[in-house]
This record gives C-alpha cells, sequence and structure tokens, in this order.
C-alpha cells in the first residue's frame, strides 16, 4: 500500500519542535495553508511515525516523510527522501471545437 500524498505550499528546516524537544538538523516543518493543515490534522489524522508523500504545489518535487509532530500549530516531518517524479514524456493538448 502506498503512502498518502498530500500536496503542501513548500518546506523549510524546522528551527523548533513540538514540547519543546532538541532541534534536529533532519526536522523539516511543512508549510500548508490553514485548510490544508485542518485537512491533515483533523480530516486524515495523520499522526508520528506515519509515512507519508508530500508534493509541493508550483514545483512539483516529491518526497517520501515520517511525520515528527502534527497538531492545530502546525506539522514537522523527519527522514525526507527526494522521491524520482515519474511524468509522462508525452504532451496532450486539448482543442474544442
Amino acid at each position: 500500500m502506498s503512502s498518502p500524498r498530500f500536496f503542501i505550499n513548500g518546506i523549510e528546516p524546522s528551527s523548533t519542535r513540538a514540547h519543546d524537544r532538541e532541534v534536529s538538523d533532519s526536522c523539516f516543518t511543512v508549510v500548508l495553508s490553514s485548510s490544508d493543515l485542518h485537512h491533515l490534522v483533523n480530516v486524515a489524522r495523520v499522526r508520528r511515525g506515519e509515512h507519508v508523500e508530500l508534493v509541493v504545489r508550483g514545483t512539483w518535487e516529491s518526497y517520501a516523510a515520517v511525520i515528527d509532530a502534527a497538531g492545530p500549530e502546525g506539522v514537522t516531518v523527519r527522514e525526507l527522501t527526494p522521491l524520482a517524479v515519474d511524468e509522462s514524456p508525452i504532451s496532450v493538448h486539448l482543442l474544442f471545437g
């Protein structure tokens, strides 16, 4: 079974982590809109330790990540690994007459 995929606005190095734990070099803050944060935390109910796929809007860069902390204040991930993009080399254009 594949990991759930979430579209995000960006990823930044994390300066703080939830519950005042030590900062880790491998921890990143996920940049989300308020509605996307609500969906990720309350609808999808991601929890610490879950594997997810994150796709950055605009650049379509894809990452495999493990949730480190998720709550109303935001989401942090660890073990961020870039994934290869599987795009078709064929370009399709639709025209309506």
